[in-house]
């Protein structure tokens, strides 16, 4: 009898353990998911999703997409963007719009400079703020424009908009030349 009760205690005594250890991993683990930082979403290559992109007409809207809710999208304080290593200035404060912050530039994104647009944040002197206590800290970041055309990108026509003329002799042969354009955000497109 003396055995089974020691071995009924040594089990009870094993189950606690194991019901203690289990909820302080489940209290630790919950802890630093609390505490942890916001980010930028990563990168998804193959979904054709980036953190920061640009692919509005004007191509001068940066969105960038966040793990989390923005509660306040700020001001332009603690942010830094470069387009071909030049500082560009935000015209007004970011706005958001879920997970989403939309900050507008200044001046758009050219061709040459597609590929060299850069955005940083410091939360020390910044002001935005998202679900969660410790706020996003980046630099230099790559902004992507990531845009997949659509019929309207594209217009043609003859050289010139020539209109056709009415020929009354036999036609032997025909040649037609069109000027294809394609809009900026889709030339700016990494696709």
């Amino acid at each position: 009898m003396t055995t089974s009760t020691t071995s009924e205690n040594k089990s009870t005594i094993n189950m606690k353990a194991s019901k203690v250890s289990s909820l302080l991993a489940i209290f630790i683990l919950s802890t630093i998911t609390l505490y942890s930082q916001s980010y930028l979403i990563p990168v998804d290559a193959p979904n054709n999703k980036y953190p920061i992109t640009f692919t509005d007409v004007s191509q001068q809207v940066l969105v960038l997409e966040f793990d989390r809710t923005v509660i306040a999208s700020g001001t332009s304080a603690g942010w830094t963007i470069t387009v071909g290593g030049v500082p560009v200035a935000m015209t007004g404060s970011p706005v958001n719009a879920g997970n989403f912050l939309r900050i507008t530039l200044s001046s758009s994104i050219s061709y040459t400079n597609r590929n060299s647009v850069l955005v940083s944040y410091n939360a020390a002197t910044g002001t935005l703020s998202l679900t969660g206590p410790v706020e996003p800290n980046f630099t230099n970041v790559s902004a992507v424009n990531n845009y997949i055309a659509v019929a309207a990108d594209f217009t043609n026509g003859l050289y010139g908009e020539n209109p056709p003329i009415d020929i009354c002799a036999q036609v032997i042969n025909v040649e037609i030349e069109y000027n294809i354009t394609l809009s900026q955000r889709y030339r700016n497109s990494i696709h």
